[in-house]
């Protein structure tokens, strides 16, 4: 139940239109998928959503006052593979929240989210630094009892 809470709480703060700065970051383009990244877009602001694969730490020193940084990975689509680190002001609200790797209520795989950040590619490897809570978006989720079994 508390870790049902948690994810609405953070859900409902990550979709908050008062985050917005101003008119445009409220009207997004469409959000690209993983399959479709491509070199073109290195260096460049994207949004792309998808679902989380895995959680994972990155080895960091410790800095009072900052929670760690740490990583989620996207579904691969068509040999395509995106890491985005979780870090600043936005690891601060998972912290918050206890849902930063390792704690109590970890964002969990199959989450679907968006973020909206610099793209770096290498080859088929992506890479987004989501730093800010206004890029990052936790989609609605189907509920476990809607869930197709598998």
């Amino acid at each position: 139940m508390e870790r049902r809470i948690a994810i609405s709480a953070l859900a409902a703060l990550c979709a908050s239109p008062a985050l917005a700065d101003d008119k445009s970051q409220t009207e997004e383009a469409a959000p690209i998928e993983v399959g479709k990244l491509s070199g073109t877009l290195d260096s460049k602001k994207v949004t792309v959503q998808f679902s989380i694969a895995k959680v994972f730490a990155i080895a960091q020193r410790e800095n009072p006052g900052q929670a760690f940084t740490f990583g989620v990975s996207a579904v691969p689509q068509r040999n395509k593979h995106l890491d985005v680190w979780i870090k600043g002001e936005l690891a601060n609200v998972f912290d918050r929240f206890q849902m930063g790797v390792f704690q109590e209520n970890e964002i969990e795989s199959g989450t679907k989210v968006r973020v909206t950040g610099k793209l770096q590619a290498d080859g088929n490897h992506f890479h987004i630094d989501a730093d800010q809570l206004k890029d990052f978006r936790v989609m609605p989720q189907a509920r476990k009892q809607d869930r197709v079994k598998e």
